[in-house]
Formats: C-alpha cells, sequence, structure tokens
C-alpha cells in the first residue's frame, strides 16, 4: 500500500505486487484556482441574488402597475 504520511487523500492504491520504492509519493496540494474560486463564491452567489430580485422587481412592478401607455392604432394604408 502506498500512503503519503502527510496528507491521505483516501482512496488509498494497493498492490498486487511491490511497488518498489514507496517514497515516490507527494503531498496533495489545493489548485490555485479552487482555491480563488472558493474565495469568489459568496461574491458571486450575491451577484446572481441581486439580478434575481431586479428581475422579480420588475415582474411586480409589470403585474402590479400596469402599463401607463396609451396604444392608439394608426391607419397606415390610407
Amino acid at each position: 500500500m502506498v500512503i503519503n504520511e502527510k496528507t491521505d487523500t483516501k482512496p488509498n492504491m494497493y498492490y498486487i505486487g511491490s511497488p518498489g520504492n514507496t517514497r515516490w509519493t507527494r503531498p496533495a496540494v489545493v489548485p490555485a484556482s479552487m482555491t480563488a474560486m472558493k474565495e469568489a463564491a459568496p461574491l458571486v452567489k450575491g451577484l446572481v441574488g441581486l439580478t434575481g430580485l431586479g428581475v422579480l422587481a420588475m415582474l411586480g412592478r409589470q403585474l402590479f402597475a400596469g402599463s401607463t401607455d396609451k396604444h392608439e392604432e394608426e391607419d397606415r394604408h390610407g
């Protein structure tokens, strides 16, 4: 079995035969892009929430306030 002592990520690698030198493992590292996404997640959620509230506000305005524009039919054929 080959396990890194510093970061045991599981599932571990099992070998039927001898894997040879077990010192070839290295510690697991979280990529910088994943760390950046984790830090930016609250900001992105807030922006999406604000746009959703804007859409709901416009829907409420359209449903309850109605339209104040007067639409007049024009005779363009004569």
